[in-house]
């Protein structure tokens, strides 16, 4: 790791105490060894090394400009927040689990995960209003649920579509061959005018016996039947737009979630944890 990769992580940790303002995120660093050169370009040197490094040198994000305006967005986005200090409970006691360094579940976290997934996990939470870790819990469980029942709802819509070309394919046998049949049938089942249209007769008896085990008693035209599977391909589009959208936002809220729980040793509820399919 070179040392401007040292200093962003750095920034990124300090950033993660939610300092108020770009002076509280040079006092944080200060804290963790830093000498911050005050000038036209601030610059750091950690204790041990050498030389400054510039802030503007550490690229996008990271350049003081970059930083000092984080603050102010930060900051008006604060002010429009209704019930900012409420909401951000459960991001303080994530910052307290940090700041503390102990506790087995955040010590594994720590190991496995980069900062970069910690800074993109505590970003998430401010963006949503989250009070507690069991707030967050019943969301995530909310939104699993809500994308299994989408996923039945596609599975029962692609069996229809499965039964009704099967259907079509059938009733395109069954039209083709039953003029055959009915001569077969005329001449008394005869074994010799079988084995002149076996190939017919079967595909005829194969669409018969389709027609009972798809339930049907009265033959749709297959005209009806292309309106029919026409309708159920519009609805299964209209519905995996949101089966996407679903699926993208529990793949983050499951991630937070388990992220928070093992920051904040928060035991898993096998009684309530969703079975995602």
């Amino acid at each position: 790791m070179s040392k401007r990769d040292i200093v962003r992580k750095d920034i990124d940790l300090a950033i993660l105490r939610q300092p108020k303002n770009f002076e509280m995120l040079l006092q944080f660093l200060s804290g963790k060894g830093y000498e911050i050169k005050y000038g036209k370009h601030i610059a750091l040197r950690k204790n041990g090394e050498k030389r400054f490094v510039r802030l503007d040198s550490l690229g996008t994000g990271y350049t003081q400009d970059d930083l000092i305006n984080s603050f102010v967005k930060e900051t008006k986005v604060r002010k429009k927040r209704k019930g900012y200090q409420k909401s951000l409970s459960l991001l303080i006691d994530i910052q307290e689990k940090i700041q503390e360094g102990k506790g087995g579940g955040y010590t594994h976290w720590a190991k496995v995960f980069n900062i970069k997934q910690m800074a993109q996990t505590i970003l998430y939470l401010q963006e949503h209003d989250f009070e507690s870790f069991e707030q967050l819990d019943a969301a995530t469980n909310e939104t699993i649920k809500r994308f299994n029942e989408i996923s039945a709802q596609i599975k029962y819509l692609e069996k229809q579509l499965g039964d009704s070309k099967e259907l079509k394919r059938q009733i395109i046998n069954y039209s083709k061959t039953r003029d055959i049949y009915v001569e077969y049938r005329k001449a008394g089942y005869s074994k010799k005018f079988l084995e002149a249209h076996r190939e017919e007769i079967q595909l005829h008896k194969e669409a018969k016996a389709a027609f009972d085990k798809l339930g049907v008693s009265k033959i749709p035209r297959v005209k009806e039947l292309n309106q029919q599977i026409s309708k159920v391909y519009d609805n299964r589009k209209n519905i995996m737009e949101e089966y996407y959208q679903l699926k993208e936002k529990m793949r983050k809220m499951v991630v937070v979630r388990e992220n928070v729980r093992k920051i904040l040793d928060e035991p898993i509820d096998e009684k309530r944890k969703e079975k995602i399919r």
